[in-house]
């Protein structure tokens, strides 16, 4: 039943739509990400990486999205 669900879903292909459009995102510019804090386990690390998590999901999430509808069954 999961690999019927990954297939509808578009399997890998969708992975890796997901995957370019952060990559292309990131090298054009559009996603701007801050450098780490460190300590990373210090509460200004964590919240670092939250911040740059969430900045990395908007394109990734498209390209899912993208993936999805493209690759999987409609």
């Amino acid at each position: 039943m999961r690999t019927h669900r990954w297939n509808a879903l578009g399997g890998w292909s969708t992975v890796f739509m997901g995957t370019t459009t952060y990559y292309v995102a990131k090298t054009f510019g559009v996603v701007k990400t801050t450098p780490l804090v460190t300590p990373i386990t210090s509460q200004a690390g964590l919240r670092s990486l939250a911040r740059n998590g969430i900045i990395i999901a908007g394109p990734a999430l498209f390209g899912l999205w993208v993936g999805m509808r493209a690759f999987g069954d409609n």
